[in-house]
């Protein structure tokens, strides 16, 4: 089958999975020409928020299907890090970041029936709740929202984990772990659409990193609990939780044993209704190689959930993933392209449903050449070919973001470091 758009669009690759007329990437274009850590939401119809921070505060621009891309808005007034936004069912988005200088995570929301962003941010964090790492933010399909950082503990080289939940407002900030003298970092949740919570992060206590959690149901915070009980350093943790009460977390795990060190990407299943964790399994494959720069996406309606990082090689890093159904649990992983991603800024992965899955990643070739590719799933076909979301460029792609409305339709965003122009914002959509 012909690609229609090959004779206006050089760059238009097909993404052909047997289910009818191909998915093409269409062109690549810059839609800012300064910033910073894009993000990506996208609704059900295919209306795009794209964020991104600059030494002047956050900032965001929308494009409306049918009409375009609508001018940059500044949505907080500080110098910003650490974008994240989220989307629900009705078009609204949530906003947040840190603000670089103070410390405080910020956040702002979209409404659509103005169309318009608040004009004021709101700082979810507290004198006493500073943020001393990377914010989380996960927004449901009804509107809910929580996110979660880590603030700076009472003791030097300790930290605690904070939490603020939006359910038409922001409900205060809470602390969901304390622990003296243990350094709390990496902080992720996720949230389903009748609003309950799941929040894990990574605990070190001067010896061994592990994987906590803490669940949020409608009268509150649980409690935190361990995870994972190896005798190992776990790192890394990531997690996704689904409308019918099933959780899903990964994270990397090595052993402390330095004959076997590198570390592996483990996984593990938990029913909000029995309030157990299933016993941990490996997801990745049995390597001297590291697993690094880990991803994870769910998706809320039926579960499915696919797990994406870099596999380090001395000849050439890969790109590996492993895919999850309910019912079905994990597949072999698998690797689905070549990478020059390094440990960070990480692949990204976007789950629709068990009818699609997509991967991104930087790819750099041994002549130089700068790419970002991408890997879609389809059931019955699996894992396509890589290929280009964007061609050889102009600037050093970084940091790129994918989101999915669709079994085959996506948009994603990425960073293009010393373009034309500074820092550049580039876009593509897939459909």
């Amino acid at each position: 089958m012909v690609c229609a758009c090959a004779a206006l669009l050089p760059q238009c690759v097909q993404l052909d999975d047997g289910s009818g007329d191909p998915a093409t990437w269409g062109t690549a274009e810059v839609i800012h020409d300064e910033g910073a850590g894009p993000a990506l939401a996208i609704d059900s119809t295919g209306n795009v928020t794209a964020m991104w921070t600059q030494s002047d505060g956050a900032w965001t621009k929308r494009f409306a299907v049918d009409v375009g891309w609508g001018s940059a808005t500044r949505i907080s007034g500080q110098a910003a890090e650490l974008a994240a936004v989220g989307v629900d069912s009705s078009g609204n988005a949530i906003a947040t970041a840190r603000e670089t200088f103070v410390g405080a995570v910020i956040a702002n929301r979209y409404r659509e029936s103005t169309a318009s962003w608040s004009a004021n941010e709101t700082r979810l964090a507290t004198s006493e709740s500073v943020g001393a790492g990377e914010p989380g933010l996960a927004v449901s399909a009804n509107g809910t929202a929580i996110a979660v950082w880590a603030g700076d503990g009472g003791d030097p080289g300790s930290s605690d984990i904070w939490a603020n939940r939006f359910s038409g407002s922001w409900q205060g900030a809470v602390e969901i772990e304390e622990r003296d003298g243990r350094e709390l970092s990496e902080p992720r949740v996720a949230v389903d659409s009748g609003g309950n919570g799941i929040a894990v992060w990574s605990e070190f206590d001067g010896a061994r990193h592990d994987i906590y959690f803490n669940v949020y149901r409608i009268t509150g915070w649980a409690g935190s609990e361990r995870l994972e009980t190896m005798d190992a350093d776990a790192t890394n943790p990531r997690v996704g939780l689904d409308d019918l009460g099933n959780a899903l977390a990964v994270w990397t795990q090595s052993a402390r044993d330095p004959a076997d060190s590198p570390e592996r990407v483990w996984a593990s299943g938990y029913s909000m209704t029995d309030q157990v964790w299933e016993t941990p399994v490996r997801i990745g494959p049995a390597s001297e190689s590291s697993a690094v720069a880990l991803e994870f996406a769910m998706a809320t309606r039926d579960g499915s959930a696919v797990a994406v990082w870099v596999q380090l090689d001395p000849d050439q890093d890969a790109i590996w993933v492993n895919r999850h159904t309910l019912g079905g649990g994990w597949e072999e992983p698998r690797s689905i392209g070549e990478s020059s991603q390094g440990s960070t800024p990480g692949p990204s992965v976007a789950v629709h449903s068990r009818n699609g899955a997509l991967v991104a990643w930087r790819a750099l070739s041994n002549t130089g050449a700068r790419r970002i590719q991408s890997s879609h799933f389809a059931p019955g076909a699996g894992w396509g070919p890589a290929t280009e979301v964007a061609p050889d460029q102009i600037g050093f792609p970084s940091g790129v973001r994918v989101q999915m409305y669709g079994p085959r339709k996506a948009a994603a965003v990425w960073l293009a470091i010393g373009g034309e122009s500074s820092n550049q914002i580039w876009f593509n959509r897939l459909e």
